[in-house]
């Protein structure tokens, strides 16, 4: 019996009356505008003020052990030694830590003959002694909760100005409330297996009466992730981009209360199995240092609010566009990317003015001088409510054309001068050498055909397309008769058609050389080296060599078979994906 020498021989304790269930508190709201990223989130002060000192910590603590015996239960010397140590030790450190948190002194109340007492045993008394107030204990576990909550600003405030005190204290069930009087109830039900409040139950009392975690994402992601995420933004395009993100009525499309943490997690961290996963491996990080006894260094909570699922994926799909395309003009005159959430339909981006009417006229000279992206997001579908990144690069694909340029120009200035520089070589004279783009990017085609087209023309330096021209005329080029006819070339044009009927070819006439394919139809639509070699073999009137028939010829084209064979896979499977 701790703090007295009066042997009680019986004790009853009537539980508390309990409050009705707490309605949900008023749901905060927040900036439209976020402030400039500041370097770190405020920090606590590690000094307390002269009236909350240290030998004001704990209250209720009674002082130390002067009998051996409780309630007609004998209490074990080491329990005695425990509680002894924690009330000069343990408890008086969680009350400071408690102070720093709330930046003001609220009072923990812990008198371990009330929450003792209705033990049975001994044993019993020493093991809940123990959970309760071992270094990484329960106490410890439910202080370091109070603390994440307090990160915030707002609920550190909220928090400070509603709670005076805590009473930990023997009850019925283990529960955790809030008194309209200010006291929060941490009770125990000592003879039961689980006799405290789980911590999911104190994540719940904390979101349902200070939107503890909801203010905390929301915090981070308007001081901190969006303004960097601005910033990288503004270095990639050169110029700079604002993000705006409005999350109060976003949060307020919430059906149910649950639901806003969900959408206040969609929007600022990660969610689904990559949660999960990541909250694995904190599990297992931290069991690895509790078992080699090395002390955990906190992490800074602002490390898992990147955005994640919402915000980075379209941001890391913009930088990939801007360093596609560093000269993007579209790009070149974004200068806002806005967040707006609907009820229902797909997450999709659209390109407007600063006004938010639909922009026009791309990459021509009606363009106008200045555009806004608007990111269209479905919180209610979670995950498939937001883009993914690939989704994302391929939406602004569609306006941007960033990836087609870029395949296009690296095209022009290596692969097709090198076909003109071989066919010159070889004929001895110049030889005009160009794509007729009227083809392959007529006025009519699809957006989403484009990039597939620029992709098979330019992957790999043109290897897949100018490149087998190339390499077979090296080939053929000592061949009877070969340089003779490939003298006769005065022009080469490839062009595309997308005619069912037609099949890649290679055509001459009057001195111009016509190279037909599909290039919709991926590797199956351009020529490989051995089909190439034949087909100007053909043109040329030249004999085709003994190796390169019958089976010798069949198994020089298998490699160029099987690329064929996997481009057909690969977009085949890309094409499910988009569906």
């Amino acid at each position: 019996h701790y703090g007295t020498r009066i042997r009680v021989v019986s004790f009853t304790m009537p539980p508390p009356a309990r409050p009705p269930p707490p309605a949900m508190a008023v749901p905060p709201t927040y900036s439209s505008q976020p402030t400039q990223a500041a370097d770190s989130l405020p920090a606590y002060s590690a000094t307390v003020p002269p009236s909350q000192t240290q030998s004001q910590a704990v209250v209720s603590v009674g002082q130390p052990m002067a009998a051996p015996v409780a309630f007609g239960v004998t209490v074990l010397p080491k329990e005695a030694e425990l509680v002894n140590s924690a009330m000069t030790t343990t408890l008086p450190e969680l009350q400071q830590r408690l102070n720093t948190a709330f930046r003001k002194h609220v009072a923990l109340q812990f008198d371990p003959n009330a929450i003792l007492g209705p033990c049975t045993t001994g044993e019993k008394r020493y093991y809940i002694a123990n959970a309760l107030l071992k270094p990484d204990g329960i106490l410890n576990a439910f202080v370091k909760q109070i603390e994440k909550a307090c990160y915030d600003p707002s609920v550190q405030a909220d928090m400070a100005a509603r709670v005076s005190a805590i009473l930990v204290m023997a009850s019925d069930q283990p529960a955790i409330s809030l008194t309209p009087a200010g006291t929060m109830h941490y009770a125990l039900q000592v003879n039961l297996k689980t006799f405290a409040p789980s911590k999911t139950a104190l994540k719940a009392f904390l979101e349902t009466h200070f939107f503890a975690e909801e203010r905390r994402l929301m915090g981070v992601l308007l001081r901190v992730t969006v303004p960097t995420l601005a910033q990288s933004l503004s270095q990639a395009l050169k110029h700079t981009v604002a993000v705006q993100l409005d999350v109060t009525p976003i949060l307020s499309m919430a059906k149910e209360p649950k639901d806003r943490l969900e959408i206040a997690r969609l929007l600022a961290t990660d969610i689904g199995l990559t949660r999960q996963a990541r909250k694995a491996g904190e599990g297992l990080e931290a069991m690895f240092n509790k078992a080699l006894g090395r002390s955990a260094e906190g992490k800074d909570m602002q490390d898992e609010v990147q955005s994640q699922v919402c915000l980075q994926p379209l941001a890391h799909a913009l930088i990939k566009h801007a360093a596609s395309d560093p000269n993007n003009a579209v790009l070149s005159a974004l200068t806002t990317v806005w967040v707006e959430a609907v009820s229902d339909g797909s997450p999709r981006l659209e390109w407007t003015l600063p006004s938010g009417h639909p922009a026009t006229g791309f990459h021509s000279p009606q363009q106008p001088g200045q555009l806004a992206l608007k990111y269209i997001i479905v919180p209610s579908r979670g995950k498939q409510g937001v883009l993914t990144m690939d989704a994302a690069v391929a939406q602004l694909e569609l306006v941007t054309q960033a990836q087609e340029r870029c395949l296009i120009n690296g095209f022009l200035a290596s692969a097709l001068l090198g076909l003109q520089q071989c066919l010159t070589g070889h004929a001895s004279h110049p030889v005009q050498t160009e794509v007729d783009w009227t083809t392959v990017f007529p006025s009519d085609v699809e957006a989403v055909k484009r990039l597939g087209r620029a992709q098979t023309l330019a992957d790999s330096n043109g290897k897949h397309s100018t490149g087998t021209v190339t390499q077979a005329l090296n080939e053929i080029a000592n061949e009877a008769g070969a340089r003779q006819a490939i003298g006769r070339i005065s022009k080469f044009v490839m062009c595309n058609t997308s005619d069912a009927t037609i099949k890649p070819n290679v055509s001459f006439n009057s001195g111009m050389m016509v190279y037909t394919v599909k290039l919709d139809k991926g590797l199956s639509g351009v020529l490989d080296t051995f089909q190439m070699k034949a087909q100007l073999r053909t043109c040329f009137g030249l004999a085709t060599p003994a190796d390169e028939k019958g089976v010798s010829g069949a198994l020089k084209s298998f490699g160029a078979g099987m690329d064929r064979l996997g481009d057909k896979m690969t977009r085949s499977f890309g094409g499910w994906g988009k569906k």
